[in-house]
């Protein structure tokens, strides 16, 4: 149903870089992170389970755990020193320092292993909420911004790659980010006590690390943006080397050599750039890490040169110094840099929080149809991004329980019409009305009355019966009915060879790689649109297109048996189905440049008899 005339594609390319190149310069306000923040809070403790929610709230007193073992092994020490001084055995209160000590980090262990289960499965669920978010918004939002509006195709390709993972990482870690504030906050208390240059030269020692972490988070948005479409240019020429749909020809033409060096030069581009980005970020790290581990030297050296000014505070001190510097840096390196990798991630997750605010589809009040009119008065209609009219000043009346077949050269409006009449679009200009409905203000109402079969209709990895009920859930099902329809719509064939009948896996993917050809699928969707039973209005855009002309004839003869009374408008390129209609509406550059019956039209000698003067041969 996508419709693009001229070079709208490489048009929607360029609006992608421009948008990208206009992310890349907005700066975030601290209201818009304060917002983003909240946001990723609230959805990061929506989505977890109930024994998840218990998990990442024992984590904050567990964040304690690290300055408690510290001060646990401190006192151990310094009562063994106390003892090995003595000469005397072993104490109470040693053995309980030492049960203490194990329990603690018996504890940690644990609560780590259970931290990290939850941490993947909590993972996965916010992967699984960005996913179901993006289909939610895809099949939401007003038919326009599938035509790219406002560049929203590429917004939703960032959301599904890019801009979702980092949303889900982001939204995953907020919580522990407030359990690393209070580890840190605690162990920078005791540190200090101990003295307070230690504090200072290992905060000093995280700086470049944060500022590393922010400059590399920028630069990789900055990369992901400018470079998304070329990004997903590779990925479309490797397709163009193996998609079953055009690997016949491929192979055919010998077409491999050219389309992998298309290919290959892209993906040489694209890697050459990520490449250096990634050769660059690893220096730098190496270089950070390096100077973090000779600041833990420095500082183990400051405390045992305490101890050797002041003996009197024992070796205990050495021991927390050693045991809490590690935990320190590491806490430190993941609050910092989660800070500023969270603040990189902003600008991710402002894209894919700013999708809940696309213009969703109205559907107005549900009411029913008096009757199965349609009418179109005065209606125009311009594609997203164009200032062409597709359609000019449209008027019909089409009458209940008329048979229209709509034709016409490619380009000429049909399927526009089509579109504009199952609510897709809303025209510019004019109005459209179901029976006693404007559509515009009772789509849902008008939909529930109508049955399509599209150009490019669903083939669903289901059964044969799913692939027809899915049209009508409401409806009873029916074994008899359903064969019986299947038959009329030229389906009855399709189950002559199936094992399980109508509960048969058909699909490319199916267990036993049960595919249908493309002429079975489009009879299973024209028995999937008969099926819906209440549908006043029947709408066939080239329901034949996939079929033979035996089948096609088939359908033809049992047509008055499929749509059964109802309004029927039948889009077609093959003018045969001007035999099986009341009237025909013969569309021209946007506009209805003929209407009337087969023999009233071909009486006139116009563009309609030129066209089936052209395709006679096919039908005598």
């Amino acid at each position: 149903m996508l419709r693009f005339t001229g070079n709208r594609p490489n048009g929607m390319m360029n609006q992608g870089k421009g948008a990208c190149e206009m992310r890349k310069k907005e700066k975030i306000s601290a209201r818009e992170f304060v917002a983003v923040f909240s946001k990723a809070l609230k959805t990061g403790l929506s989505v977890r389970t109930g024994f998840s929610l218990l998990v990442a709230v024992c984590g904050f007193p567990m964040a304690l755990m690290p300055t408690a073992i510290s001060l646990t092994l401190r006192r151990f020490a310094d009562e063994v020193q106390d003892l090995y001084g003595k000469g005397a055995g072993v104490s109470q209160t040693a053995f309980a320092l030492f049960f203490v000590l194990a329990l603690e980090y018996l504890l940690q262990t644990c609560f780590q292993v259970l931290q990290s289960y939850f941490s993947k499965k909590d993972a996965l669920d916010i992967k699984e909420y960005i996913k179901e978010t993006v289909l939610r918004c895809a099949c939401g939002v007003k038919y326009k911004y599938i035509d790219n509006e406002d560049d929203f195709l590429n917004k939703m390709a960032f959301a599904k790659t890019d801009s979702g993972y980092c949303v889900a990482n982001s939204i995953g870690d907020s919580i522990v980010w407030f359990q690393n504030l209070i580890a840190f906050g605690s162990m920078l208390y005791i540190l200090q006590e101990v003295d307070g240059w230690i504090v200072g030269v290992l905060l000093i020692s995280s700086v470049p690390a944060i500022i590393l972490a922010n400059l590399q988070k920028d630069e990789e948005y900055r990369y992901k943006t400018k470079w998304m479409t070329e990004g997903a240019l590779v990925i479309h020429r490797f397709h163009d080397c193996c998609a079953q749909k055009s690997l016949n020809e491929v192979r055919f033409l010998g077409l491999f050599d050219f389309l992998k060096g298309k290919w290959r030069h892209s993906a040489d581009r694209y890697r050459a750039v990520k490449n250096a980005m990634t050769r660059k970020h690893v220096v730098c790290n190496l270089a950070a890490d390096f100077l973090r581990s000779c600041v833990f030297l420095f500082v183990l050296y400051l405390a045992a040169r305490k101890i050797f000014l002041q003996p009197e505070i024992g070796i205990g001190v050495f021991l927390l110094v050693l045991n809490t510097c590690g935990s320190f840096q590491k806490t430190a390196a993941k609050l910092f840099s989660g800070a500023a990798q969270f603040a990189g991630d902003v600008r991710y997750m402002k894209d894919f929080f700013d999708l809940e605010k696309v213009e969703k589809e109205e559907y107005g009040e549900e009411c029913g149809l008096a009757n199965s009119e349609i009418v179109f008065d005065g209606v125009s209609f311009s594609y997203p991004n164009s200032e062409n009219r597709v359609l000019k000043e449209i008027s019909v009346r089409i009458h209940p329980g008329e048979k229209v077949a709509i034709v016409g050269e490619n380009g000429s409006g049909k399927t526009t019409f089509i579109n504009l009449l199952l609510g897709l679009y809303a025209p510019q200009e004019g109005t459209i009305m179901i029976g006693n409905l404007p559509l515009a203000e009772h789509v849902r109402s008008c939909r529930k009355n109508m049955s399509a079969i599209f150009q490019n209709f669903g083939k669903y990895e289901a059964t044969i019966r799913q692939n027809i009920v899915i049209s009508d859930l409401d409806r009873p099902e029916d074994d008899r009915g359903l064969l019986e329809l299947m038959e009329k719509a030229g389906a009855g064939a399709l189950l002559e060879n199936q094992k399980n009948g109508l509960d048969e896996m058909v699909g490319s993917l199916s267990d036993q790689g049960n595919n249908l050809s493309g002429g079975q699928w489009q009879r299973l969707a024209i028995t999937r649109a008969a099926y819906r039973e209440n549908a006043k209005i029947m709408i066939l855009d080239e329901p034949t297109a996939a079929l033979d002309p035996l089948a096609e004839a088939e359908l033809y003869r049992n047509f008055a048996k499929i749509v059964a009374g109802r309004t029927t408008l039948f889009v077609s390129h093959r003018l045969g189905v001007s035999k099986i209609v009341d009237r025909i509406l013969v569309f021209q550059d946007g506009r209805i440049a003929e209407d009337g019956s087969h023999e009233e039209l071909m009486r006139k000698n116009g563009l309609y008899a030129k066209m089936y003067h052209a395709q006679a041969q096919w039908y005598n």
